[in-house]
Parts: structure tokens; sequence; C-alpha cells
């Protein structure tokens, strides 16, 4: 059987590592990662062309720099989740809800 000090040294270097990675990460504001317009097409399925119209307009999440387009992945994430459809039971369900509180 393993040194039970052992594990816990293993486990708190792993803990110190892992903080001190979010540490890094959020003093050089790389929380969020950036995509680029293929990036986002391979991601969504939506063709460049059709990614450049949801950009013109303002359809789509997006900042410029310079000439270049440029994505947040946490944007894009939310944008795609947008407006779901909702399931027949999810539906049914909130029908039964309404009717019972009328």
């Amino acid at each position: 059987m393993k040194n039970p000090f052992e594990v816990l040294e293993h486990r708190l270097s792993n803990i110190e590592s892992l903080l001190l990675d979010i540490k890094h990460n959020r003093r050089s504001g790389l929380t969020d990662e950036t995509w680029t317009i293929e990036q986002v097409a391979t991601r969504t399925g939506l063709a460049i062309s059709s990614i450049y119209k949801k950009t013109s307009s303002n359809e789509i999440p997006h900042f410029k720099r310079g000439k270049r387009l440029y994505f947040s992945k946490l944007a894009i994430e939310k944008w795609l989740r947008e407006n779901p459809i909702r399931t027949s039971q999810e539906i049914e369900s909130e029908a039964a809800t309404r009717v019972t509180l009328s």
C-alpha cells in the first residue's frame, strides 16, 4: 500500500499546479479563447461566406482588429444555444402547468 502522505503530497502538488495555471490565465487575460473565422466555420458548420454575412448584419458576436475578424469562444457557444427548440414533452408540461394555473 502506498504511503498516504505521499498520496496527499502528490494531490496537493496537482492542486497547486492547477491554481497557478488559473492565476496565470487571469493575469494574461487568456480566460476566453479567441477564434478565427475559419475556426468558427469548423465548429459551427456554417460556411465562411455565411459568417461574413452574419457579421456584416451584426447577427453573430464578433470583434475586429484591423481587417481581421475574431470571435470569443464563449460568446459563440452562447450564441449557438440561443432560442433552443423545445421538446414535445417540455411544451406539453408547460401547457399542463398553464391549464392548472388557470
